[in-house]
């Protein structure tokens, strides 16, 4: 059986995330940074969404595989 969700990971742009000790110690939040996009993965907030109904525009960046895999580890 299969289902059209996806995993998404909410992340945020915030320097707190990437600069403040509780944010860099924690398991919770992922720094990113890649292409566009320089940001904190917010891992407390991981959703299941169908991409048919909550994507109403164009993927603009991709994850690379370096930080897919830490995405996975959690």
């Amino acid at each position: 059986m299969f289902f059209n969700t996806v995993l998404t990971v909410l992340i945020s742009s915030p320097k707190k995330y990437r600069v403040a000790e509780k944010f860099i110690k924690s398991p919770l939040f992922i720094e990113i940074d890649q292409d566009e996009i320089y940001a904190a993965a917010l891992l407390q907030h991981v959703r299941a969404i169908d991409p048919t109904v909550r994507m109403k525009g164009n993927i603009k960046v991709s994850l690379d595989e370096a930080n897919m895999k830490k995405l996975a580890q959690f």
